[in-house]
């Protein structure tokens, strides 16, 4: 017998573009306002960190960095108030404050939400709808949230590659290695 698909729950993306989310109904999920069709992808970049056992934290980075709310550069994860944020794009928003930008008041801060900036007047980052107010946060999640766009744009290529990108790994399907936002290496499948 055919199971009949359960209907998907109400439209969550007004939510999501501001506090960061999956929408069931629209299969789509939102980070810093940015929309991503790739539910693998936006899992990946585990948007609102998760809780982990102390004792099973084997890197001593890693253990000082979770004492610190700071970020392990060896194994590319950060840690706010004991939770794991894998990816240093969700480690800095995580630091900062979602607007809705028809609330923001300043003009230079609207106009830095489109595409990533620092205000002076303000002394605020704004990295889509979130709003840092420390400056090197702001600078790392800049590189990060550049990354994600060229990630999603990516993605209707091959949502592996975006993956890759994202994480500095490898793409089995292109065989493409990435670091730092860029293909460090292509092998060429034999035919």
């Amino acid at each position: 017998m055919w199971a009949v698909p359960a209907v998907a729950a109400e439209c969550t993306c007004d939510v999501n573009k501001v506090k960061g989310g999956w929408c069931a109904k629209c299969e789509a999920g939102y980070l810093a306002g940015v929309r991503i069709k790739s539910e693998f992808l936006f899992e990946v970049l585990d948007a609102h960190g998760h809780d982990i056992d102390p004792s099973a934290i084997r890197c001593d980075s890693c253990k000082e960095a979770r004492k610190s709310n700071g970020f392990c550069e060896k194994c590319r994860r950060g840690w706010i108030d004991n939770k794991l944020y894998m990816s240093r794009l969700t480690y800095h928003l995580t630091k900062g404050e979602p607007r809705i930008l028809s609330d923001i008041k300043c003009a230079a801060c609207r106009n830095d939400a489109a595409k990533g900036g620092w205000c002076e007047k303000c002394r605020v980052g704004m990295v889509g709808n979130v709003a840092i107010t420390d400056k090197t946060d702001f600078d790392h999640a800049l590189t990060a949230y550049r990354r994600l766009l060229d990630a999603v744009q990516m993605l209707d290529r091959c949502e592996m590659c975006a993956v890759a990108l994202m994480s500095d790994g490898r793409c089995t399907k292109c065989n493409k290695t990435y670091k730092d936002g860029k293909v460090v290496s292509n092998v060429q499948k034999a035919e």
